[in-house]
């Protein structure tokens, strides 16, 4: 999503659409698959010296859950989504969210040389939103994601699935530390 400075009236401007689920290039293995595309809703203001865009973002996600193995889905609604740039001399300078690193983009120089920079550094005519929109949906992910909270896992002896069945496994010791409260006694 990019938005070019000179389309930003005093009064703002605002920008609804989507964003493809490819953007967010999360592997397989990572048990995380988005379903559906990224819409957002922006707010883009263009203060003297400052550009600020603030809005939401929705999208739905496919998880494995961390305690049976099962698939699910959670959708990500109305996420807040802001950030903040200085326009200065020299262009474009990240300065928002508060105590964040800006992202990075790879660009290629006339030689095709591959680089990094700071996204929207030193552009003086637009600002591409895609990364931040990415970040902002990755970091809205769950490190330990479950399907349910009363979710009852896996077996840790047979693996069975506990949410749909109870297997025949020997229950483990409620009081597992039994057997050092012992030692004490001798």
């Amino acid at each position: 999503m990019i938005i070019r400075l000179g389309e930003v009236p005093a009064t703002g401007q605002t920008y609804q659409g989507e964003e493809p689920p490819e953007i967010i290039d999360v592997s397989a293995e990572l048990g995380v698959r988005l379903l559906a595309p990224i819409t957002y809703d922006l707010h883009a203001l263009r203060a003297p010296a400052t550009l600020l865009v603030s809005g939401t973002l929705s999208t739905r996600v496919e998880f494995r859950c961390s305690r049976c193995d099962e698939p699910f889905e959670r959708a990500y609604e109305d996420r807040e989504f802001d950030r903040a740039w200085e326009l200065t001399p020299d262009g474009l300078q990240w300065i928002g969210p508060l105590g964040e690193d800006p992202p990075e983009q790879e660009v290629a120089d006339e030689k095709g040389d591959v680089f990094r920079h700071p996204v929207g550094a030193g552009n003086r005519d637009c600002v591409d939103l895609t990364e931040d929109i990415r970040e902002a949906i990755i970091l809205a992910f769950s490190g330990y994601p479950v399907c349910n909270p009363d979710c009852k896992g896996l077996c840790a002896s047979c693996g069975m699935n506990l949410n749909k069945a109870a297997c025949r496994c020997t229950p483990p010791d409620e009081n597992r530390w039994t057997i050092l409260d012992q030692f004490g006694t001798q």
